[in-house]
C-alpha cells in the first residue's frame, strides 16, 4: 500500500475529487485484505527500484576508519560563492561553511553556521534561484510508520555572508525523488507500512510547516483518497514548497496507490510502479525450469502502472492512469519534446526453460497515448542503462555494447561493440556536438593473464545514423588489485573544448595511489591532447600522514570541479583550490575545517 501526500502552496483538499476516500483505519485494512497480494518480496527479487543516488549518495561520502569521524559533504555555487556543507556523526552538528572563491585573490572562508540539531541528517541539498534547501533526516515519531522523518530548510542566499531561513518542513517518509517545475520545489516520498505495529486512530502521518505552525499536524483517513489497483503495499508522500515566497501554508490531500519512479514536466506529473501478477502456464509445470519447480515457487508477470496528473498552478489533478508491460526501469522525457515521456520497463521471463530477460521501449504522448514502441530487446548482460539524447535512445550495456534507438520511431540505427571489457563499471556520455557525444568508461581489461582497472576515453559520431566510435584512448593502469571510479560528473567546456574528470584509485587493500584529476582538450580532428594531471596524493602524503596522530586522515578525493574565468576550481574534505587553467599550477587554495 502507497500513500501519497500532496503537501502543496496553493492547493485546495478537494483535488482529483474523482478518487474514493479511505475514511477510516478499518477500511483502510478492509482494501488491503480484498486487494491483490502483490509485495514484491513474495514474488520478485529483482522487481523493485529505487534511486539510491538520492537516498545513498555515494561521492562525497567518506568514511575515515575505526573512531574517526564520519561525514557527508554537498557543495554548490552560487556567484562568488562556494557553499559547502559537511554532515555531523550525530554527535557533532552539520555544519554550513560559506566561502568565497571569486575573485580568486580574495578567496577565503567567510563564515561558519552550525545545524542546531545533531540528530539531523543530511543527506541532499539544493540550490535554486537565491534558495538553499538542505534535506536531511530526523527519527523520533515511531507509531504508524514507524521510520524516518524527512526535514527541508530553506535558506534566502540572496545575501550570501548572511543567509537567512526562511521555513523549515517536516515530512514522515524516505525521500524518493525532488524536481523542481516553474518555482515549485516537489518532494516524492515513499514509506512501507508494517500493519503489525499499525496503530487504529483517527490519524496517520504527520508533518510541520514552520510558516504556519510549530506543533505537529496530524493527516487523518477521511483526507486520504486511492487508487482502486492498490498494485504495492507502501505509502507514497509528495510535497510541493513555492519557492518565491516563505509564507504560503500546506494544503495537503493523499492518495493510496504506489510508485516506483516518477517524471514531471511543467504540466503533467507521472507516477509509475510496478505490479505482479500470477503468470498463466499453457503447458503445466514443464515450462518451468527445474529448480522453480522444486522449489514450488509461483513465477509472476510485471506490469507498470501509470498514473497521469496534470500540474495546474501547483496543484495536482488526477486525469487516470494506463497499464503496460514489465516492470519500470527508466522514464524521462524526450530530448527536444518536453512533453513527450519515454518509458522503459523489464520483463523478467529467466524462470521459463526457454525464457529470458528482455526490456521494452515506449514513447507516449502528455495523455498516455502510445505512439511508437519496440518490445523484447533482450538482454544477455548483467545490466543495462538507457540515456536519451536528441541523437537517439542509448542503451548501453556491462560489456561496452551500445545500441542506438531512433527516438521518432524506434528502429535501431546501429550497434557499436567498441572496446571489449571483462567488466564495464561506469559509462557516462556526454554531449559535445551535432551528431557527437563524448563517451568515459571505467572498467577491467584482460590482457593476458592481468585485469588491470582503466579509463576510456572516445568520441562516438552518429552523422550516418550508425553510432561510429573514434579516437578510443585507454588512461591508467592500476592493476587487477584496484578499483577506480570517477567520483563525481566530469566538468566539459564547449567554448574551450576543454574535459576535466576527478579519478580516485583505491588499492583492495586500502592504500590510495592516486586521487586527483585528468584534464583533456578535445578536438574532432585529433581526438583526445592531455593538457595535464592533477595528483593530490602526491603532494599531500607528508600532510596527510602527519594527521594520523588525530585519528583524522584528510580525504583529498574531488568532490566537486567548476570553471571559472581562467581557473579551474577543485573541492574536496580538506581544501578548495583554484588552478591556473593553461598550466594547472596551483594559484590559491584555502584549507576547510574538518570539524
Amino acid at each position: 500500500m502507497i500513500l501519497l501526500l500532496v503537501l502543496i502552496g496553493r492547493s485546495s483538499q478537494q483535488d482529483s475529487r474523482d478518487l474514493p476516500v479511505v475514511g477510516s483505519f478499518d477500511h483502510l485494512k478492509r482494501l488491503i485484505k480484498k486487494a491483490p497480494h502483490t509485495h514484491y518480496q513474495e514474488f520478485c527479487r529483482t522487481c523493485h527500484h529505487t534511486d539510491y543516488s538520492i537516498a545513498h549518495p555515494e561521492p562525497g561520502i567518506t568514511n575515515k576508519g575505526e573512531g574517526a569521524p564520519y561525514s557527508i559533504m554537498f557543495t554548490a555555487r552560487q556567484g562568488q560563492h562556494l557553499f559547502v556543507l559537511k554532515s555531523g556523526d550525530g554527535i557533532r552538528r552539520s555544519r554550513l561553511i560559506i566561502t568565497r572563491v571569486l575573485p580568486v585573490g580574495k578567496m577565503k572562508i567567510e563564515r561558519i553556521m552550525k545545524i542546531p540539531d545533531p540528530r539531523f541528517e543530511p543527506f541532499r541539498w539544493i540550490v535554486r534561484d537565491k534558495r538553499l534547501i538542505i534535506l536531511g533526516y530526523r527519527s523520533y515519531r515511531p507509531r504508524f510508520t514507524g521510520h524516518s522523518v524527512l526535514r527541508a530548510m530553506v535558506y534566502d542566499i540572496s545575501k550570501p555572508r548572511t543567509p537567512r531561513k526562511m521555513r523549515e518542513i517536516e515530512i514522515e517518509g524516505s525521500l524518493l525523488s525532488v524536481r523542481k517545475i516553474g518555482s515549485t520545489l516537489w518532494f516524492w516520498l515513499e514509506e512501507n507500512v508494517d500493519f503489525e505495529d499499525a496503530v487504529p486512530s483517527d490519524d496517520t502521518f504527520v508533518y510541520k510547516d514552520s510558516a504556519t505552525s510549530q506543533k505537529l499536524q496530524h493527516f487523518g483517513y477521511d483526507r486520504i483518497k486511492y487508487f482502486k489497483e492498490l498494485p504495492q503495499h507502501s505509502f507514497l508522500v509528495v510535497g510541493a514548497l513555492d519557492l518565491n515566497t516563505d509564507q504560503s501554508p500546506f494544503n495537503i490531500s493523499a492518495f493510496l496507490g504506489g510508485a516506483d519512479a516518477v517524471s514531471m514536466t511543467k504540466n503533467n506529473a507521472y507516477v509509475m510502479t510496478t505490479k505482479f501478477v500470477p503468470y498463466e502456464l499453457t503447458k503445466g509445470q514443464q515450462e518451468l525450469k527445474p529448480e522453480i519447480r522444486k522449489h514450488k515457487e509461483r513465477p509472476v508477470v510485471e506490469r507498470t502502472l501509470i498514473y497521469r496528473f496534470s500540474v495546474v498552478e501547483g496543484k495536482l489533478i488526477f486525469q487516470g492512469h494506463r497499464e503496460i508491460n514489465g516492470s519500470i526501469d527508466t522514464a524521462d522525457q524526450l530530448a527536444g519534446d518536453s512533453e513527450q515521456l519515454g518509458i522503459v520497463t523489464m520483463t523478467n521471463q529467466h524462470w521459463l526453460k526457454r525464457g529470458t530477460d528482455y526490456n521494452n521501449v515506449f514513447i507516449m504522448n502528455r495523455k498516455l497515448k502510445t505512439v511508437k514502441k519496440r518490445k523484447k530487446i533482450v538482454v544477455n548482460q548483467n545490466w543495462a542503462q538507457f540515456s536519451f539524447f536528441d541523437e537517439g535512445i542509448f542503451r548501453s550495456s556491462d560489456d561496452g555494447t551500445l545500441t542506438v534507438l531512433d527516438s521518432k520511431n524506434l528502429k535501431q540505427l546501429g550497434k557499436e561493440h567498441g572496446f571489449e571489457w571483462d567488466w564495464l563499471n561506469e559509462d557516462v556520455f556526454m554531449k559535445w556536438r551535432k551528431k557527437k557525444v563524448i563517451r568515459i568508461q571505467t572498467g577491467r581489461i584482460v590482457i593476458g593473464e592481468f585485469s588491470p582497472m582503466v579509463i576510456r576515453l572516445s568520441i562516438l559520431d552518429l552523422s550516418s545514423g550508425q553510432p561510429r566510435e573514434e579516437f578510443g584512448r585507454i588512461i591508467g593502469d592500476w592493476g587487477p588489485d584496484y578499483d577506480i571510479y570517477l567520483g563525481t560528473a566530469p566538468v566539459f567546456d564547449k567554448k574551450r573544448s576543454l574535459l576535466a574528470f576527478p579519478v580516485t584509485a583505491e588499492s583492495i587493500v586500502g592504500s590510495t595511489p592516486f586521487e586527483g584529476a585528468y584534464v583533456y582538450t578535445v578536438d574532432p580532428k585529433t581526438g583526445f591532447k592531455q593538457r595535464g594531471i592533477i595528483n593530490y596524493f602526491r603532494d599531500a602524503d607528508i600532510e596527510r600522514l602527519s594527521n594520523l596522530s588525530n585519528g583524522v586522515i584528510e580525504n583529498l578525493a574531488i568532490q566537486k570541479m567548476f570553471l571559472s574565468g581562467n581557473y579551474l576550481f577543485t573541492v574536496s574534505e580538506a581544501e578548495v583550490k583554484a588552478l591556473d587553467i593553461k598550466s594547472l599550477k596551483k594559484v590559491k587554495r584555502f584549507k576547510l575545517p574538518i570539524y
